[in-house]
């Protein structure tokens, strides 16, 4: 008894054939992602923030331990400023750490209190620290546009 010979295209059997056209296409999407992915700009990391010359002028920043890693204590004058930590970068000897403060709604009233506010950044405490801010208003926008200016901290507890 012989066996049962198949008579489809399977690729399992001796008259599959590649077609030539859609092979093709599928290697050169490869070869085109592998050369887009291999230029400088695909490598994954954002390009680091730029940085204002303009001076801090915003609420009261400063800098503490807490849970092992620097935390930014800032003095708000009121309850509607938001703080929000954009990222932290590798700087040369220091951890950038990276703030946007938004101004509250002028159209609510907040109660004229100073408002203490801490914001970890999970940069550890045996790592020195640096602060850069922008300030926007409560839309997102900002004077000095996507820069940040550094804050300057008190001597005595920088890191």
């Amino acid at each position: 008894m012989q066996p049962t010979k198949h008579t489809r295209g399977t690729r399992f059997s001796p008259r599959f054939q590649p077609r030539p056209l859609l092979t093709g296409v599928l290697a050169s999407l490869a070869w085109a992602s592998f050369s887009a992915c291999s230029l400088p700009g695909c490598s994954g990391r954002t390009p680091p923030p730029s940085i204002s010359s303009n001076p801090y002028q915003g609420p009261p920043l400063s800098l503490e331990v807490g849970g092992g890693v620097h935390v930014i204590v800032a003095q708000s004058p009121s309850p509607g400023f938001v703080y929000k930590l954009d990222r932290i970068d590798e700087g040369h000897g220091y951890q950038g750490a990276f703030i946007t403060i938004q101004q509250p709604n002028p159209a609510f009233s907040y109660a004229s209190v100073i408002v203490e506010q801490r914001l970890a950044t999970g940069v550890p405490r045996t790592q020195p620290v640096r602060v850069f801010a922008r300030i926007v208003d409560f839309q997102g926008r900002s004077s000095t546009g996507d820069a940040y200016s550094p804050v300057p901290m008190p001597a005595d507890l920088a890191p």
